[in-house]
């Protein structure tokens, strides 16, 4: 698949016990300039961070891939931000899916912080990665880069959001999110935010504060069209924070939004 005049354009290498070795034997034939696979999948394979040590400096390299898939291979947050560091040198790498695994909220961060620097990659997986509360709300500043990496915070009127630092956990009778982020999402520009295109972050754990942190980052400016909450336990507070994604002054492009399995009504 890197021969000149090959014809390979996928490789399916899933559940097949690749391990740090084979990454590394795929990343050298990768890192080659005459490389010309576009799509490779290496699902349900024990990479673990060594491996995405290596992929991420194959990615350095690599002029031809498009796709990659990575679900269940064992990623924490270490492998997660190493292969955002090899994004952002990559300029062809177009999907990537880390479903299904560890990033936790510092690898997700990494990865979403990335796409405001490079266009090309327009679709990231994170689906079933465990993302609670406190990685909704690092996200949302990862996608808008807010200043220093300052969390974008929502608060109920009259405290701190629920499941964020510094919260007692409790909403006051009839509180609701304030539509106005703490720091400075609300003066980011749309150039500034993500140009990611499609995000998935179904079944996870974002809860209503992490949940609105990142509808709020979206309102900011991002050039997201497509987005995935299904199953994260958001409730009413989120529901409420969804009109600030319709206000006037919002900057959404958002087409599609998947909120299924999320007891809105609760």
């Amino acid at each position: 698949f890197s021969k000149e005049g090959s014809r390979l354009t996928l490789l399916d290498l899933s559940f097949n016990g690749v391990g740090e070795g084979g990454a590394k034997a795929i990343a050298d034939v990768l890192s080659q300039p005459s490389a010309l696979l576009r799509k490779l999948n290496l699902t349900g394979n024990d990479l673990g961070k060594d491996g995405c040590a290596h992929l991420s400096a194959m990615l350095q390299l690599n002029a031809s891939l498009e796709t990659l898939t990575l679900a269940r291979c064992g990623i924490c947050s270490e492998g997660a931000e190493l292969l955002a560091q090899g994004i952002l040198q990559n300029h062809t790498l177009q999907h990537l899916d880390v479903g299904r695994n560890s990033v936790g909220a510092a690898g997700a961060s990494a990865l979403l912080g990335v796409t405001r620097a490079n266009s090309y990659l327009h679709t990231l997986n994170l689906q079933d990665n465990g993302l609670d509360t406190t990685a909704g709300v690092q996200m949302a500043a990862a996608l808008t880069g807010s200043i220093d990496g300052l969390p974008v915070l929502w608060r109920f009127d009259g405290g701190p959001a629920e499941g964020v630092a510094g919260g007692d956990g409790e909403k006051p009778l009839g509180a609701r999110f304030s539509l106005k982020p703490q720091g400075c999402v609300e003066d980011v520009d749309t150039p500034g935010g993500s140009l990611l295109r499609h995000l998935n972050l179904r079944h996870n754990s974002l809860g209503s504060a992490g949940s609105a942190s990142l509808l709020a980052a979206i309102s900011a400016g991002t050039r997201i069209q497509t987005l995935s909450l299904a199953w994260n336990g958001l409730g009413m507070g989120a529901a409420m924070a969804l009109a600030g994604l319709f206000s006037p002054t919002s900057r959404c492009i958002l087409q599609e939004l998947d909120l299924r399995d999320n007891h809105l009504g609760d």
